[in-house]
């Protein structure tokens, strides 16, 4: 059964998947890329930007899958930036799933808001903001950490 207050996120959902790619190519990419090179952002500061720009986005309605991917084509060579591309990927695997539990416009978030009759923005934002702070910073310093250990 599908609900009818659903309809808009599932499509959002559906439809970031495949808008990655697209915006990749719309959008100034390679501007934004060689900003960011020229930047010289250490490696902490590039992927802790990364990972709360993830968060970030997701809070205000944007598909982690679009962020991702855009930040994947931002960044683009890891390596140039003092980065292992497993870093990376990992940053952003971690940033994918917290942007999952902490964005308002999930459909899991959507789904228990329904089920427990809470807004969404309520659930997330005010019974899970405790949750939200505490994993952020421990996010942050774990990239802190694991930057200064390589």
């Amino acid at each position: 059964m599908r609900r009818p207050g659903q309809a808009a996120e599932t499509s959002v959902m559906v439809s970031a998947a495949f808008l990655g790619p697209v915006i990749v190519e719309l959008l100034s990419i390679r501007v934004v890329a060689q900003a960011v090179q020229d930047a010289n952002l250490s490696a902490f500061t590039l992927l802790s930007l990364a990972y709360l720009a993830v968060l970030a986005l997701a809070m205000i309605g944007i598909n982690p899958v679009l962020t991702t991917t855009l930040a994947v084509a931002i960044i683009a060579d890891p390596a140039a930036h003092g980065v292992s591309p497993l870093a990376l990927i990992a940053i952003l695997s971690a940033a994918w799933a917290m942007a999952a539990q902490f964005s308002p416009y999930t459909g899991t978030a959507t789904i228990i808001g329904h089920l427990f009759d809470i807004p969404a923005e309520r659930l997330v934002l005010v019974r899970n903001g405790p949750f939200i702070a505490v994993t952020i910073c421990l996010s942050l310093a774990g990239i802190y950490v694991f930057d200064a250990l390589k």
